[in-house]
């Protein structure tokens, strides 16, 4: 007979001195990456923006109490979001390859990647980053 074995975490949080206690399953979420919209602003003069926000998968709201590093990997630029998760890199048109790195792991194999091809001149690139969720 095979005996199943079911592995409960009992966590606590303090919170601005509340405690928050869960006795659950772990659950891991994959993440996943939109591309909103692709247009195009004269105003950028020949440079192209690549913006847009970093979300939770679960609920599609920023993190509050974690940053994330944003870069372009041919070109090293690193920036990190805002409080709302939003970023926003200005760029030359071209292909670029982004690398979107949450600071609750800072391990590169939780590293999310999104290769834009063909970046024109005045092209605006909205993205979502849906981050990838442990829930214990």
């Amino acid at each position: 007979m095979k005996a199943i074995l079911k592995i409960t975490v009992l966590s606590a949080v303090i919170i601005c001195g509340l405690t928050f206690i869960s006795c659950s399953p772990i659950v891991n979420t994959p993440g996943r990456i939109e591309i909103v919209s692709r247009t195009i602003d004269h105003s950028l003069q020949d440079s192209a923006v690549i913006h847009g926000y970093l979300l939770s998968v679960l609920d599609e709201r920023p993190f509050f109490f974690h940053r994330a590093e944003i870069s372009i990997v041919e070109t090293g630029f690193t920036t990190q979001d805002s409080d709302s998760g939003y970023f926003s890199i200005k760029i030359l048109p071209g292909t670029y390859t982004i690398k979107v790195l949450d600071d609750r792991y800072l391990r590169i194999e939780n590293a999310q990647y999104l290769r834009v091809s063909d970046v024109l001149p005045n092209e605006k690139i909205k993205v979502i980053f849906f981050r990838p969720e442990t829930c214990f």
